[in-house]
């Protein structure tokens, strides 16, 4: 019996330690892609230069408590969300990545794979012997089979 195909919704469903998990300990994962654009559908976003999950606190959040602190960030060692308190004075925003950045990109197939031997015709290849498929311009286009 094969286990569920994962869902782009079920992701919705996840705990954020869940999601950070799911990035951190799967690198290069289509999993690891998955976890951070569902991280950044709830509005965290990642620091290319610190490594880093951060997160723009709400205008109630910054009421409760310091109000100074406008960020939130995942702490790995601690596996908790605390307050960004460091004294940085950069432009915190500027190294965060886009969500574009982050998107699962799926490359397109190749065009230019040679096309299969003709079937019946012996000598096999490309040449006159092969009949391009419906919608074909010619020979060698890459356009069916």
């Amino acid at each position: 019996m094969n286990p569920p195909t994962l869902k782009a919704d079920h992701l919705s469903r996840f705990q954020l330690e869940t999601l950070f998990y799911m990035f951190f300990a799967m690198p290069r994962d289509i999993l690891q892609a998955c976890a951070a654009q569902e991280l950044y559908r709830r509005e965290w976003k990642y620091h290319g230069e610190f490594k880093t999950w951060f997160k723009l606190r709400t205008p109630t959040e910054l009421q409760q408590n310091q109000p100074s602190v406008s960020y939130s960030y995942f702490d790995v060692q601690a596996w908790e969300t605390r307050l960004f308190t460091n004294a940085f004075r950069g432009n915190l925003a500027a190294g965060m990545l886009s969500e574009e950045d982050v998107r699962i990109k799926i490359p397109p197939p190749p065009t230019n794979l040679p096309l299969p031997p003709s079937q019946g015709t012996g000598g096999g290849g490309v040449g006159a012997n092969t009949v391009p498929t419906s919608g074909a311009t010619g020979v060698g286009n890459g356009g069916g089979a």
